[in-house]
C-alpha cells in the first residue's frame, strides 16, 4: 500500500474511531492507509491525555519545516576541495570537517565532488571511473532463455555425492581479445580448457560439447553450473547434445561456483590478465598447463591428484624424473611462464611492425 500523508481531517477521524474503541487495523482499513501509518501517528503525536488531532497536526507541520536539506555551500565546497588536494580520503574529509566545524557531510557527496573535478580526482588513491555503490544491484545483463536456477539443482550436487557435476566459465585477457573456456569437475577438481578466438555463444557451446562428450559417454557428465553471462545463451543446445542439466548461479554470487573460481585463479598464474589470449596463447601451451594442474596433488583430495580421483590415472614419478622428462618439463615450464609468453608476444608484435614499416 502506498505511503499516505495524514491531513487534519483524517486526524479527526482517527480521534473519533479511537473513542469508539476501534483497533489500529480497523482504523487503517477505514482511512484506506497502512496499519504502520496509524501506528506511527499514535506513537509520534499521542500524549498522556490521549490523542489530540490539532496538536498532532501542529507537531507534524513542525517536523516538516525542520527537514530542510543542508546545501553544499561555497564555503564547505572550498574546504572539502582543499582537504582533497592534501590527499585526504573522502571519509577523512567528512571526519575533519565535522570535528573542526560541526558540519555533517556525506562522504558520497565528497566522492561526487572529486569525480566532478579532474584536477581533484587525481588526488584520490584509486582512479576508478566512479565509486561503486554497495548493496544489491539490479542485474542488467538480461534474462537468458529457458534459464534454470541453481535452486533447482539436485541436492546431490551440493553434497559432492558423485562425479560428473561440472562448473563452466570463460577467462579473458587484455582488451577481451580471445578467451579461454574452463570446465571443472566439482568433486575431483579435474580441469578441461579450450582456447576461443571469439567469445560467442556458438563458440562456447561447440567447445563445451567437444570437451564433455567423452565424459558423457562414460556417465561422468550430469550437470553444468555457470554464471549468467550471455556467452551461455545456447545452454539448451548443450544440454540436449550431452543429455545433462544446465543450471545458473544467482547474479553476483561467485561463492556458488567456488570450484571454477579457484581453477581460474590457478590458471591465471600462467596466463595473467594483461596477456592478449588471442595472440599470446597457443592451444599446445594451454594443454600443457592443464595437464600439469591435473597431475598436481590437492590437499582436499587427501593429496591425490584430479587425474587419480576422477580417472584413476596415477602419476609415474619414475618416468617424470628421467633426464629426458626433466628437460621436457623444464622447457614446458619456461614456455608456460607468463613473462616468457609476454616476451614472445612482444617480439612477434615488433617483427610485425617492422614488416609494415618496410
Amino acid at each position: 500500500m502506498n505511503h499516505t500523508q495524514l491531513t487534519l481531517e483524517r486526524r479527526y477521524q482517527i480521534q473519533a474511531l479511537l473513542h469508539n474503541g476501534c483497533r489500529q487495523v480497523e482504523i487503517a482499513r477505514t482511512l484506506g492507509c497502512s496499519e504502520s501509518t496509524v501506528s506511527r501517528e499514535l506513537k509520534r503525536n499521542a500524549a498522556g491525555a490521549g490523542y489530540d488531532p490539532d496538536r498532532a497536526q501542529k507537531l507534524a507541520e513542525k517536523r516538516k519545516r525542520g527537514k530542510v536539506p543542508l546545501k553544499f555551500s561555497a564555503e564547505r565546497l572550498r574546504i572539502a576541495e582543499r582537504l582533497l588536494q592534501e590527499d585526504y580520503s573522502p571519509e577523512q574529509v567528512c571526519a575533519e570537517i565535522k570535528r573542526e566545524f560541526g558540519w555533517s557531510i556525506s562522504h558520497t557527496r565528497v566522492y561526487q565532488l572529486a569525480h566532478g573535478n579532474a584536477a581533484i580526482k587525481l588526488h584520490l588513491r584509486r582512479q576508478r571511473p566512479y565509486r561503486k555503490l554497495r548493496g544489491p544491484q539490479r542485474d542488467k545483463r538480461g534474462e537468458l532463455p529457458d534459464r534454470e536456477s541453481i535452486s533447482e539443482r539436485p541436492p546431490i550436487v551440493d553434497a559432492l555425492g558423485r562425479y560428473g557435476d561440472w562448473e563452466v566459465d570463460t577467462v579473458h585477457g587484455a582488451g577481451h581479445q580471445g578467451a579461454i573456456l574452463t570446465l571443472v569437475e566439482r568433486k575431483s577438481g579435474f580441469m578441461l580448457a579450450a582456447k576461443l578466438d571469439r567469445n560467442t555463444a556458438r563458440a562456447v557451446a561447440d567447445a563445451v560439447i567437444r570437451l564433455l562428450k567423452p565424459f558423457a559417454k562414460r556417465e561422468l557428465a550430469h550437470t553444468i553450473t555457470s554464471d549468467n553471462g550471455r556467452e551461455f545463451a545456447l545452454h539448451r543446445r548443450v544440454a540436449r547434445a550431452l543429455r545433462i542439466g544446465w543450471y545458473f548461479a544467482d547474479p553476483y554470487a561467485s561463492h556458488q561456483r567456488g570450484a571454477i573460481e579457484n581453477a581460474n585463479g590457478l590458471l591465471r598464474q600462467y596466463f595473467p590478465k594483461h596477456l592478449n589470449i588471442r595472440t599470446g596463447v597457443t592451444a599446445q601451451a594451454l594443454r600443457r598447463v592443464v595437464e600439469k594442474l591435473n597431475r598436481r596433488p590437492r590437499k582436499r583430495l587427501g593429496m591425490r591428484s584430479p587425474n587419480l580421483a576422477l580417472l584413476g590415472i596415477r602419476p609415474n614419478l619414475r618416468v617424470l624424473l628421467t633426464p629426458r622428462a626433466r628437460r621436457a618439463s623444464s622447457l614446458a615450464r619456461r614456455r608456460a611462464q607468463p613473462y616468457a609468453v609476454l616476451a614472445a608476444h612482444t617480439r612477434r608484435q615488433a617483427r610485425a611492425s617492422a614488416r609494415k614499416r618496410a
